[in-house]
């Protein structure tokens, strides 16, 4: 499998999972998918070599950190902080930023030209410790060109680098884009991710050239708007155990679905449909799944949205998923938002 992603995979890929517009997506996926941005540059000396149209690797680096944040903190809030390694710095501290103040900061603190040569390339225990640290919850963005050694043996290095955000971060969410622009390069990286498990390296190119893939990168990492999804999946952990209460974590995220249900025609009908899984007997998962689906509708209803607006049933058992094993079981459990109904 070939670990880059052409501008043309990018798309597909990205696009087919990510944004699912005419399909169903969880409510997981929908709006801000964390609450904290962590990007890492890599500052060493080869990321200060200039292309041919003068422009370094860094400075090209501090255009698509740039680019990135503009998009998703026009959304939404986070968190923010910005690193370099090779040499270790820690240029933004974690805060919450808007757009503007996001980029003056960073057009202040990340250098776009250093001396190429006689600058450190390893990451020291420090760094490591820190940016572990940091990583601990959400998207962490590391951004190298991939022109270092790559043997194991060194314990200060990228591929220690990427083990422990990888270790830290508690759902995996450490991404990688190359400024690679040679084989060696990419070799190197390739190496690295594979080493440490990643499935793949994002192309900077292909980011910085095509805005469809930048919206879809934000889709993926930091926000996605589903306000052109035609179906929203709420599983049922999102309940109490065999209850068709919301939990905490269930009113959390219906809460980030609330200016989509708003921003819906007010001609448009949302169907609101209750699943179970297949065990008990039909009217009980019947009864359970239809309370369920109106505890979604109330929540909503509670935000001041009319309930002449939502149709509920109970579906009772699903077969969508195989229910002979617990992952199936736990998928058929799940509440459905349908909104392509009309009055």
């Amino acid at each position: 499998m070939n670990l880059y992603k052409s501008t043309l995979a990018t798309a597909f890929l990205l696009a087919s999972s990510l944004t699912l517009a005419a399909d169903n997506i969880s409510v997981y996926k929908c709006g801000a998918l964390t609450d904290k941005s962590v990007f890492i540059v890599d500052a060493s000396g080869s990321m200060m070599t200039k292309n041919e149209e003068g422009l370094s690797r860094s400075a090209l680096a501090k255009n698509l950190v740039k680019k990135l944040a503009n998009r998703f903190l026009a959304k939404a809030a986070f968190s923010s902080e910005l690193y370099a390694i090779a040499p270790f710095a820690e240029l933004m501290e974690a805060k919450e930023r808007n757009a503007e103040q996001f980029s003056q900061e960073l057009e202040a603190r990340l250098p776009n030209n250093l001396e190429v040569f006689a600058r450190p390339s390893l990451v020291s225990h420090k760094a490591l410790a820190k940016l572990s640290e940091s990583s601990k919850n959400g998207a962490v963005v590391f951004i190298t060109d991939g022109a270092f050694s790559n043997e194991e043996h060194e314990n200060e290095g990228y591929y220690q680098l990427l083990n422990t955000l990888l270790k830290a971060n508690e759902k995996g969410l450490v991404y990688v884009i190359s400024f690679a622009s040679n084989q060696s390069e990419k070799d190197n990286l390739k190496s690295l991710v594979q080493g440490v498990s990643l499935n793949e390296v994002y192309e900077a190119s292909d980011l910085l050239t095509n805005e469809a893939n930048l919206d879809a990168f934000v889709d993926n990492v930091f926000y996605k708007d589903c306000k052109d999804v035609s179906s929203i999946s709420i599983p049922g952990v999102l309940f109490a155990f065999d209850n068709y209460e919301l939990t905490k974590e269930g009113e959390k995220q219906l809460s980030k679905l609330i200016d989509t249900v708003k921003d819906k025609a007010s001609s448009q009908k949302i169907v609101i449909n209750g699943y179970t899984d297949n065990i008990g007997t039909e009217a009980y998962n019947v009864k359970l799944s239809e309370k369920r689906a109106q505890s979604v509708a109330s929540f909503f209803e509670n935000q001041g949205i009319s309930k002449d607006r939502f149709i509920v049933k109970g579906q009772g058992k699903s077969f969508k998923f195989d229910n002979s094993n617990d992952k199936g079981r736990a998928l058929n459990r799940r509440v459905e938002m349908n909104f392509n109904e009309r009055q």
